[in-house]
This record gives C-alpha cells, sequence and structure tokens, in this order.
C-alpha cells in the first residue's frame, strides 16, 4: 500500500506522516486516526525527509495479512483446540471450555510478547519511499507546517 502525506514529526530515525484517509483505511488499522479525517502514521525515514515535506510511504501488504491471521485465526484454532482436547480428555463441556479459554489467553500473551519484540524491528515498519516536496510552505488540510531549527 502506498500512501502520500505531509510530515508533521521527525523522532531520530522515524517520522510521523499525516495522510488523507482511503477507502484502504477502513480495513488497516496501522494509522492513528485523527479528528479531521486525517491519520497519523509512524515511519522510517529512509529519504531523510523534514517536518512540511510532502513524502510518498509504503506500507508491506503481506504484513496485514499475517498480522490479520496471527490476530483472527490463531487464536480462534487455539480456542477451539483447547475446547475439543478438554471435551475429549474429562468428557465434560466444562472442562473443554475452561481449557479452550485457558489456551487462547496463552496465545493473546504469547502474541503480544510478539508484538513487542517485532514492532521495534525496521522491517516491520512503514517506509518514506520518496520525497515529493520540501519544506517551505506546504499545507495539508488547512495547517500550515514548518521546519523548527
Amino acid at each position: 500500500m502506498r500512501e502520500e502525506g505531509v510530515i508533521v514529526g521527525v523522532e531520530g530515525e522515524r517520522v510521523r506522516v499525516r495522510i488523507e484517509r482511503s477507502d484502504a483505511c477502513s480495513r488497516c488499522r496501522v494509522c492513528v486516526p485523527m479528528g479531521d479525517g486525517s491519520m497519523v502514521i509512524e515511519a522510517k525515514n529512509a529519504r531523510g525527509a523534514g517536518v512540511g515535506d510532502r513524502v510518498r510511504i509504503e506500507v508491506d501488504d503481506s504484513r496485514h495479512l499475517r498480522a490479520a491471521f496471527m490476530v483472527y485465526i490463531l487464536p480462534l484454532i487455539g480456542l477451539i483446540a483447547g475446547y475439543l482436547t478438554g471435551t475429549a480428555l474429562a468428557g465434560s463441556e466444562k472442562v473443554g471450555f475452561l481449557l479452550g479459554a485457558g489456551v487462547l489467553m496463552v496465545i493473546f500473551l504469547l502474541l503480544h510478547c510478539y508484538d513487542r519484540k517485532v514492532g521495534t524491528r525496521d522491517q516491520s515498519w512503514p517506509e518514506v519511499v520518496e520525497r515529493l516536496t520540501d519544506r517551505p510552505g506546504l499545507h495539508c488540510g488547512g495547517n500550515t507546517y514548518e521546519q523548527k531549527g
């Protein structure tokens, strides 16, 4: 997925880019929604862009599929497997439910740990792939952004 936006903040190797909401945004949760219909996404600053620059960012589409599988399908498989195993071993649906819920919690805990570890790696971040314009006098959503310093 490629989007265009204006850099509104720089923090070391990362930038915050304000982008306008598009149709693809309804299926994606990478950005932080703002009240004015735009969103802010953090990205790697591979092009040395600064506040006010209009840039094109790219988000790896396979990342969305992998994340959707891990967040929706994997816990569902764990819940069903735990329920079926508990019911088969104990002969009780109550035990099956408890085991399924336990497996579900363990999977969510493992996903949380995985997210904290992988979320800091560079390959998991969106990236600025092109600098479209330079800083002075850029406008986005009625706001003017200027570089400080």
